[in-house]
């Protein structure tokens, strides 16, 4: 993307659903560690960009009320100092490089409510995060304007924070570039249709999300899908792919571990196959590191849900996994399939 500097502020709009929020991707182009800040708040992020609401810069509204327009620059002289965002992760990652996201995972997921405007902050602790200027492509662009959407949720253009920590310079309108990491509830059915939808939270959202999900009468499937624990042989390892029908999202994997001891197991996941890329450590994303106990050959060992960041996958996806242990453990079986069957 063509600029760079501590962060973006934007906002993300619900379609008829709720979405359950777990993770986002940011880009930046180095390749070393990077500290990354994740906040978030009900309602637009233009109402925290500023501890005195009267210093309110309206960005809603399709033009920038200083009458400036494109590539603005408003300086908030109380620095925000993020008080009006609930924080949500901090951490530190290794940055995915030039073309690559970098994942920010393993947080309390968030719920966004139906039919609802919720802001982003999303920040590094120096000036290497990158976004675009929007300007470039689309003359009439305006913070507030969708930039991209599905049948779930809205991406609207935003600012970039061009301090850290909070903000006191901001420029508009920007791209945020990266990804939303969701699951989007359907509707559940039921036995006879209730005069009023209940879709809606019977009590209003208040300015920060709450992190217990509330009860908006949506559904979401939860189910394992098993290979045998038979074992046979074993090593470090194994790669495999998985092939969507529809929409999943990837919470865990179970494995079979030969020992009962405490063992160290990593996961990893690529797009598409994971012939040609076995010795290609750039192509691979680890999604889980734990030390974990193993449950002993022929019962599954679980790695923990809150080791694991979640893996979504669109429908009629493939993807690859490669599972591994410190210490030659895991335990497979041997079959007369060609590989890829």
């Amino acid at each position: 993307d063509n600029l760079g500097s501590f962060g973006n502020m934007f906002d993300v709009s619900t379609q008829d659903f709720a979405i359950e929020v777990h993770g986002v991707d940011f880009y930046t182009d180095l390749i070393e560690p990077v500290t990354y800040e994740i906040f978030t708040r009900s309602g637009t992020h233009a109402d925290g960009m500023y501890l005195n609401p009267a210093q309110r810069l309206d960005l809603m509204d399709g033009a920038l009320s200083n009458g400036l327009e494109d590539n603005v620059t408003v300086t908030n002289v109380d620095n925000m100092r993020i008080l009006n965002w609930t924080l949500v992760k901090r951490g530190t990652v290794m940055g995915g490089g030039s073309g690559r996201g970098t994942p920010a995972r393993n947080f309390v997921p968030f719920t966004i409510p139906p039919n609802s405007l919720q802001g982003f902050y999303v920040t590094l602790t120096k000036a290497d995060m990158r976004y675009r200027d929007i300007s470039v492509d689309v003359p009439d662009a305006r913070v507030g304007n969708v930039y991209f959407a599905n049948e779930n949720l809205e991406i609207h253009m935003g600012v970039s924070v061009g301090t850290y920590p909070g903000g006191a310079v901001y420029y508009g309108p920007r791209v945020w570039s990266g990804a939303i990491i969701y699951t989007a509830d359907r509707a559940c059915p039921s036995e006879a249709p209730s005069e009023v939808p209940s879709l809606a939270p019977s009590i209003a959202s208040s300015s920060a999300p709450s992190l217990v999900d509330p009860d908006y009468g949506n559904c979401t499937d939860v189910s394992t899908l098993k290979t045998t624990l038979s074992g046979g042989t074993g090593s470090y390892g194994n790669m495999f792919t998985v092939t969507s029908k529809e929409p999943v999202s990837v919470t865990s994997l179970d494995i079979n571990a030969a020992t009962t001891d405490v063992i160290y197991v990593e996961v990893y996941t690529r797009d598409g196959d994971y012939r040609g890329f076995a010795e290609d450590s750039k192509s691979w994303r680890i999604v889980a590191a734990a030390n974990i106990t193993g449950a002993g050959n022929g019962v599954p060992t679980l790695i923990p849900d809150q080791e694991f960041d979640d893996v979504h996958m669109g429908a009629n996806e493939t993807r690859a996994f490669y599972v591994t242990l410190s210490t030659a453990d895991i335990k497979y079986t041997r079959t007369s399939t060609e590989v890829g069957e």
